[in-house]
């Protein structure tokens, strides 16, 4: 009944796909997608995708018929190439030293979600401890477990578990059922050592619960029920425990703290995300390939700027100290604390390298002003340590917002802006050559890339609501309008369109550039689309002094080809320190292997109309990227 209207709309062509969100919410996942598949009468499944987060080890089930999901596996996967995996320990210990301690990810993570469990969904576990309880009592073998000893194991097995849930449907479990639950208890077993082992043990058969011969019937349905209704559990506080609140205790890089995300992993190189790109494209090549939802914490440019400091660790310390010296004078002390906290004010900080609006702006204007307050009141509440939602802190929250106050409008704001705007400028370059290349890979990778409303040009906003204000969009079709033209150019290759691509470059703050290369790649997309769902995937590995810093692909179907070409870790390759420009003499003897599959002959670059020749097994890459840092080229076998 409640999908009468939807069934319509597939059955008379309005609505041709299903964004489905929350799908771990549910209780039988696979039978709602299977019947979802079926509405509208259609002959085969309408194109649908699902809001499913995978875990590093987790794969999308077959079974359940679907095109894949919203994308936030490619997301991290994106984020992580432009995050420096080899000063990691470094950055980590220059986050440690602004707390004055060193706390790890998994301790958060584990204390997050048993403040949930305790807060927000008590209830619900009580409701599945009285179950559990009621299953020991009808057999012999366990009914000397006290109702609260067992809501005690489930608790702590909940607060362990390592991935969002399991997908147990009545039958056999399968391998990954059986891997995170045994996960769970082992983990639960080792931060509860004075608990009784055989009492985890029971909860294990009751998870991975198998037929058995001495129970009736209805007792084995009984125990499927249970897991079912624990898989359903396990979801939510995962998500509220650490989305919504260990990703607000545990602030190091900000970037990594996003939806599927996983803080420990600091930074991914270039062949993982090849494997990742190879992997969709063999299984879920209709799967959407997203870089900012309704969700996202951060907005996609936003992150993009703070993983510029992921390679700038020892120059971060010296600003956030240079900063915290300078904003010491506004901090308060409430109830023996300082206000806010080191670890709000740290954020605070990444927050506004992150948010401040493009180009050279001394003074913030209110409106933003009042974003970075709401956020960090946000922030701290997520956070549940000094104040939370339930039980909001005025006088600590009055404090923090003191502080965002006067730092930036008020009595030390002229000293603070003077020493972090240009710091912060010189982010926001780099943070920018990040972005283009982010954007390139998303329209050229395997899947379907999604645009977030608003996101054609710079995307600096936080989390909700931040990111739902109401975009501008007369605004956007004029700037479309504008830059259509030269795209037509790029596309025939007309003398100087280079130059004009170098201009906006040049002016990138104003956001045309970024709208220019999604207008021109998606055109591409439109041209033609088999390159990009059907066409095969080949890495194009780099070699020379500056290989690490290359990423680069060619999608093949057909006569096509098209090849991909980015930056990454851009900060190593400024010149003098600048971020722009990146001139082909930073390159040096860098060059790409192409592999002998791919057609040899001339491309064009469909940005800036350039000719590339392809003619042996190496390009160099100072040839291709000779006016934009970025490049996306097409060429048929006949050229």
């Amino acid at each position: 009944a409640t999908h009468a209207l939807l069934a319509r709309l597939i059955a008379n062509g309005t609505v041709t796909g299903v964004r489905l969100d929350h799908v771990d919410g549910l209780f039988d996942p696979q039978d709602y997608l299977h019947q979802l598949g079926a509405l509208g009468g259609a002959a085969s499944p309408i194109w649908t995708v699902v809001e499913k987060i995978l875990a590093a080890e987790e794969q999308l089930n077959d079974d359940w018929h679907v095109h894949g999901t919203t994308g936030y596996e490619f997301l991290n996967s994106v984020n992580g190439l432009f995050v420096d995996a080899a000063r990691a320990a470094t950055f980590e210990a220059v986050y440690a030293a602004f707390l004055g301690e060193r706390q790890a990810f998994s301790d958060v993570e584990y204390e997050s979600k048993k403040v949930i469990i305790s807060i927000s969904m008590a209830s619900e576990l009580n409701v599945l401890a009285h179950e559990l309880n009621r299953i020991s009592e009808s057999d012999r073998r366990f009914r000397d477990f006290t109702l609260d000893s067992l809501q005690e194991a489930l608790r702590e097995v909940v607060a362990c578990f390592p991935v969002y849930r399991s997908y147990f449907r009545g039958s056999a479990p399968t391998p990954f059922d059986h891997a995170s639950v045994d996960r769970a208890i082992a983990s639960a077993l080792r931060r509860n050592p004075a608990l009784e082992s055989s009492i985890f043990q029971f909860v294990r058969r009751m998870l991975l619960p198998a037929p058995d011969a001495a129970t009736s019937a209805a007792e084995n349905a009984r125990r499927r029920r249970f897991a079912m209704k624990f898989q359903q559990y396990t979801a939510p506080v995962h998500a509220k425990g650490v989305e919504d609140t260990a990703f607000y205790r545990s602030t190091a890089l900000l970037s990594l703290n996003e939806v599927g995300g996983d803080p420990t992993r600091f930074g991914r190189g270039v062949a993982e995300f090849h494997d990742d790109n190879r992997a969709r494209q063999a299984r879920w090549p209709l799967s959407l390939t997203a870089t900012a939802t309704h969700d996202t914490k951060r907005g996609e440019d936003a992150r993009a700027r703070i993983n510029v400091l992921s390679e700038i660790p020892r120059e971060w310390r010296s600003a956030i100290g240079r900063w915290s010296r300078i904003t010491a004078p506004v901090r308060r002390v409430v109830q023996d604390a300082p206000a806010p906290s080191p670890n709000e004010e740290y954020l605070f900080y990444q927050t506004l390298i992150a948010a401040w609006p493009a180009g050279a702006q001394r003074t913030p204007d209110s409106e933003f002003v009042e974003r970075i307050s709401t956020f960090m009141v946000k922030a701290s509440r997520e956070a549940k340590v000094n104040t939370s939602w339930v039980n909001p802190a005025a006088e600590h929250e009055a404090a923090v917002l003191d502080f965002v106050q006067q730092t930036l409008g008020g009595s030390i704001a002229r000293r603070f802006t003077r020493s972090f705007v240009p710091f912060a400028e010189r982010v926001a370059q780099f943070g920018m050559l990040n972005s283009l290349a982010q954007l390139t890979l998303k329209i050229a990778s395997p899947g379907i890339p999604d645009f977030y409303g608003g996101t054609e040009l710079w995307d600096l906003s936080l989390v909700d609501p931040d990111n739902r204000r109401a975009v501008d969009f007369p605004s956007r079709r004029a700037m479309l309008e504008e830059l259509i033209t030269l795209g037509d150019h790029a596309a025939r290759g007309d003398a100087g369109t280079a130059p004009a691509t170098a201009a906006l470059l040049e002016h990138w703050t104003d956001g045309r550039i970024k709208m220019y290369v999604t207008h021109a790649g998606l055109n591409l997309r439109r041209r033609h689309p088999k390159i990009f769902t059907d066409g095969s995937y080949d890495p194009m590995p780099a070699e020379g002094m500056r290989g690490d810093n290359v990423v680069a692909f060619a999608r093949r179907h057909g006569a096509y080809t098209a090849l991909a070409l980015v930056p990454r870790l851009v900060v190593g390759l400024a010149n003098d320190g600048a971020a722009l420009p990146i001139g082909a003499e930073v390159w040096a003897d860098t060059t790409l292997q192409i592999p002998d599959a791919v057609a040899r002959g001339a491309y064009r670059n469909v940005f800036t109309g350039e000719t590339l020749r392809v003619d042996g097994a190496a390009v160099r890459v100072a040839d291709a990227l000779t006016t934009l840092p970025i490049g996306l080229w097409l060429a048929s076998s006949g050229t």
